[in-house]
């Protein structure tokens, strides 16, 4: 939740909360001028106009109840970070059983170092940033997309990033098939490009039949490299041209990781 807060926060919203123990994270929201209960009470939600909730929350909570009792509409934590997502155009969101977080603080970081001041909303706290979000002047917005009760299928991505698949989280999906099915919608739902591990045989499967700009939207387009990395929407009009392929894995594999990234970002 603490991520979330942090951009809602510096977009100017007014924001309060509660949680079950004093923290590390609880100091740095009260530095930033939040307040932070301790408990769960009924009264800490009067005067809102919204209550975000984890999904960890029991169906009896006292805070949920009273505002439900209020009329204040009571949103998933995953809704709320959907949304964020509509709030910028170029969405790079980071799935994968492992990985996600150490991926999302190396893009976050490259980004914020080549000058395209991303917002983002990491996992982990990533030292460069002091934080587990941040908020930018630009459209660029990286996110780590986590697949546990399909939170995922929740965003608004512009580049589906998967790292690989493996078993995890089947007290909710079951069997690994049925995580792959959710990671092949996680797929379905990107509007510029997908960037896919091929080293990976799970995320292959879950793949399996898509075939270059053949799925999604109109504008959707796909090209899957042995090695992740993100693709310029302009190039990608011609990405199922073999020479424009070949063109695009070159200028990837030339040059310092950061030169390779910065070379495949939109213009400034």
């Amino acid at each position: 939740m603490f991520p979330i807060v942090q951009i809602l926060h510096s977009l100017g919203h007014e924001i309060s909360g509660s949680d079950v123990n004093e923290g590390s994270i609880i100091e740095y929201e009260r530095a930033m001028g939040i307040d932070v209960c301790i408990g769960h009470k009924a009264e800490n939600v009067d005067g809102a106009s919204m209550l975000v909730v984890t999904a960890a929350l029991f169906s009896d909570n006292p805070e949920v109840a009273r505002a439900n009792e209020l009329g204040i509409p009571v949103i998933p934590r995953a809704d709320m970070f959907g949304y964020i997502t509509t709030l910028y155009s170029n969405s790079m969101c980071v799935s994968g059983t492992h990985g996600k977080t150490t991926t999302t603080c190396m893009l976050t970081s490259i980004l914020i170092k080549a000058g395209y001041d991303p917002s983002a909303l990491i996992g982990g706290k990533l030292p460069l940033i002091n934080g587990y979000g941040r908020v930018g002047e630009s459209s660029n917005f990286v996110c780590e997309a986590c697949e546990f009760k399909d939170t995922f299928l929740h965003l608004s991505p512009s580049y589906s990033i998967i790292l690989n698949i493996d078993n995890d989280h089947l007290d909710y999906f079951g069997t690994i098939e049925n995580s792959m099915k959710s990671f092949r919608r996680f797929a379905e739902n990107a509007s510029q490009a997908v960037v896919a591990n091929l080293d990976d045989a799970n995320t292959v499967k879950a793949l399996e039949g898509f075939e270059a700009g053949s799925f999604g939207s109109e504008k959707a387009k796909m090209l899957i490299t042995a090695s992740p990395m993100l693709l310029p929407t302009t190039e990608l009009s011609s990405a199922s041209d073999s020479a424009a392929a070949e063109k695009i894995w070159a200028n990837s594999r030339s040059g310092s990781p950061a030169d390779r990234m910065c070379s495949m970002l939109p213009p400034l």
